[in-house]
């Protein structure tokens, strides 16, 4: 079986475990193809070919060895890194407080199902992207960008505002089960598959574990460019053995750890 890992920049930690990966699932062909985020949502769609555009060449050659990828030669894709609106969906949660849950500050007021119909409406909004780009498509599971990691509640470079306010509130893992049942549906309704970020690599709510950092992407080694949204290759190893276990009905030849 012949398995794309496609997408943003979310692919480097799955490229980077490849090996790993195919020792993992010696029955699969796994190939990795992604782009920088601006970059992946600006790449050319050309019947099954998806082409990085000229002024991405260098990073998709950097990459991948190649600038385009013939996606009708897989059996399955897995496709990486949507946001799916999260930074307005967390936005919306922080910034208001809820009709029907205790008052907790001068927040403006915004009822359940406004707040339900607000997070269905920028959902939709970007599966409708994905599918006039992608169209229905059975093979294409989605595993969405994973969770900002919890040290980003840190003041300076790499803090999650959002994150951080949500993380005090004892309904948020409701509004992120409610957030993740959306994405579901609206990909159930054009033939893509969803998956959620697997539960051992979460740390709480809209959050991940801080073992799944990059190396030397916290704040004290990377300077301004502290890196909390991008996880490592022992996350992708987790992650695409919960996609093959859960989708494809396959199991790793040797257990890893977690």
């Amino acid at each position: 079986m012949r398995v794309l890992i496609l997408g943003s920049s979310h692919t480097v930690c799955f490229r980077d475990a490849i090996g790993a990966l195919r020792t993992d699932f010696p029955g699969l062909e796994l190939t990795t193809f992604g782009l920088p985020g601006g970059k992946f949502a600006a790449a050319r769609l050309d019947g099954s070919v998806l082409r990085a555009l000229d002024d991405a060449h260098d990073v998709a050659m950097e990459w991948n060895g190649v600038t385009e990828i013939d996606t009708a030669a897989f059996d399955r894709i897995l496709m990486v890194g949507e946001r799916f609106s999260f930074q307005s969906v967390t936005r919306m949660l922080a910034l208001h407080n809820v009709l029907e849950e205790p008052l907790r500050d001068d927040l403006p007021l915004i009822s359940t199902a406004a707040l339900e119909a607000l997070i269905d409406g920028a959902v939709a909004g970007q599966v409708d992207g994905i599918v006039a780009r992608f169209g229905r498509d059975p093979r294409i599971t989605h595993l969405p960008a994973p969770y900002p990691l919890a040290r980003s509640w840190k003041q300076g470079a790499g803090h999650e505002r959002f994150i951080t306010l949500l993380s005090n509130r004892a309904t948020t893992p409701r509004w992120m089960t409610r957030f993740e049942a959306s994405i579901a549906a609206h990909l159930a309704d054009v033939d893509h598959g969803f998956m959620p970020q697997p539960e051992p690599t979460r740390h709480d709510a809209f959050r991940s574990r801080n073992a799944f950092a990059w190396p030397k992407s916290g704040q004290g080694a990377a300077g301004n460019r502290v890196d909390n949204r991008h996880l490592n290759t022992d996350y992708a190893r987790i992650a695409f053995a919960a996609y093959a276990n859960n989708i494809l009905n396959m199991r790793p030849r040797a257990a890893h750890n977690t």
